[in-house]
């Protein structure tokens, strides 16, 4: 069965805020996103903006230039997982260390590639990353369009690594995710579908009963 992750993608302190409280109550594993405005020009979220998380399971999606700066602090929010986009990596040798220092610092690591990013560029790390997530669509926005490119990039890579964990982020939705799910996706992130949605605990079990 897929996992459906809620994930809150906020631009404001209080359209954060306002998302949080609605979905706390439906789930208890969730994605957060932050965006520093400086690896795809898009400003969002930040984690020093937040308090200490809620004893739920979070993943935090690191839309950011310099995600190795952040590492400390999210483990200090109590965030279990760490995402960085593979495309804020200057180097193999840059990436490596960073998937070691997630890794000391208690969390799990995820290696996140854009639409139009080769799988290749992520294969050195799959033996030391704990999840692959592809973009469905360009990151920093939502209600976008997914990216049909993707959908062959996962079915790709999963019928060369059967047991890695790949996570779906970006145009989720009750037409996409069942999709997804087929082409060998084990995790879907999904924003606007459930956040705008007016019963969000119901559009999640409309959500799993698609992906199961």
């Amino acid at each position: 069965m897929t996992r459906i992750i809620p994930t809150i993608f906020a631009k404001k302190q209080q359209e954060f805020q306002e998302r949080f409280e609605k979905l706390m109550p439906i789930a208890n594993e969730f994605q957060i996103d932050f965006m520093d405005g400086k690896f795809h020009g898009v400003k969002g979220m930040m984690p020093s903006q937040l308090k200490t998380l809620p004893q739920k399971s979070f993943e935090a999606h690191m839309m950011v230039k310099e995600p190795h700066r952040y590492v400390d602090q999210a483990k200090k929010l109590g965030f279990e997982r760490f995402l960085f986009h593979i495309e804020s990596q200057d180097s193999e040798a840059q990436t490596k260390l960073l998937i070691d220092k997630i890794h000391k610092s208690g969390m799990k690591a995820g290696v996140v590639l854009n639409p139009k990013t080769s799988v290749n560029a992520i294969k050195p790390f799959l033996k030391d990353a704990d999840l692959v997530m592809f973009m469905g669509h360009e990151p920093g926005y939502e209600n976008v369009a997914v990216d049909s490119q993707v959908y062959k990039k996962i079915r790709n890579l999963r019928e060369q690594f059967p047991r890695l964990p790949i996570e779906v982020d970006g145009g989720v939705d009750e037409k996409t995710a069942a999709r997804f799910a087929k082409a060998g996706a084990t995790r879907l992130s999904v924003g606007s579908a459930i956040s705008s949605s007016q019963d969000p605990r119901d559009t999640l079990r409309k959500l799993r009963g698609l992906t199961r």
